[in-house]
């Protein structure tokens, strides 16, 4: 009986296992768009835009193009951002699409089901809503992170070309 009280121990941890790893995916799928809303909020800083009352306010970003790693971890998360949203807002327009089916269908068949075909539009255009303002955000911040890259480009070639100059004595 002390094997067969192994065996069936054994085989309860091994259960438990996979129910915590089934449970740890099952919180990361929940914390993952979380952590896209926070990186567009964290992000709007780092590269020197402020979102305030649907207007886009441009200021000094913190991040350094020069400091590599920092820059393309900030390049990094917005492109996993941007691909977050568009799959989320692509799959909201698509359930409008087809809610927006279901109640022309619905016209012709009384009101309670229009009703509720009403509803069911409201609700999708609610939910997506939320995901494509952070969609257009992150493509804002892209975009400013690309035009700081554009910045320290035209900075470098402009040093670079002052020190050419200057050492070849080409100054008239």
């Amino acid at each position: 009986t002390l094997l067969q009280h192994s065996s069936e121990l054994s085989y309860n941890a091994e259960k438990l296992q996979n129910e915590y790893d089934a449970l740890i995916h099952h919180a990361d799928d929940i914390g993952l768009p979380l952590k896209h809303y926070d990186d567009v909020d964290r992000l709007g800083v780092s590269v020197g835009i402020l979102f305030k009352n649907g207007v886009v306010v441009r200021g000094i970003a913190k991040v350094k193009v020069d400091n590599g790693v920092e820059f393309q971890n900030v390049l990094d998360s917005l492109d996993e951002a941007i691909a977050f949203f568009e799959r989320r807002s692509n799959a909201a327009a698509a359930a409008n699409a087809a809610s927006l089916e279901q109640m022309a269908a619905a016209e012709g068949e009384g009101s309670k089901t229009s009703l509720r075909s009403k509803r069911a539009i409201a609700a999708a255009a609610e939910s997506s809503s939320g995901s494509m303002e952070y969609y257009k955000r992150s493509l804002v911040l892209h975009e400013a992170a690309i035009q700081l890259l554009k910045e320290a480009v035209v900075d470098r070639m402009n040093n670079t070309t002052n020190q050419i100059v200057n050492a070849l004595n080409l100054k008239n």
